[in-house]
């Protein structure tokens, strides 16, 4: 397929003594990627500190208070999952991070 004003043509010097010209096409339309913004995620620093706060959190944790006997296995399970979630947000610290869509 043929597209006529696909591209734009441009000419840069000689190479040397050669007759040959090269030629720079470059499209006419704009990259999506240059369309999209560019976004910022939440990452997580891990290092050898937030690691022992986190472990040293999860050892002094007084298990038998999180779950209480009238719960269920699934609301145990979400409880504890809940009370280790905000482990990790106190212990662990978030940086955000750009991130480009290409």
């Amino acid at each position: 397929m043929l597209y006529q004003d696909a591209y734009k043509c441009y000419t840069q010097g000689k190479l040397g003594n050669s007759d040959h010209i090269p030629v720079a096409l470059i499209p006419w339309y704009t990259p999506i990627s240059r369309h999209l913004l560019k976004t910022t995620v939440p990452v997580r620093k891990w290092t050898d500190t937030t690691t022992g706060k986190l472990l040293s959190a999860i050892e002094t944790t007084e298990w038998s208070v999180l779950t209480v006997n009238g719960c269920d296995s699934s609301e145990k399970a979400e409880i504890i999952s809940n009370y280790l979630a905000f482990c990790l947000d106190e212990c662990v610290p978030t940086v955000s991070r750009v991130v480009s869509n290409d």
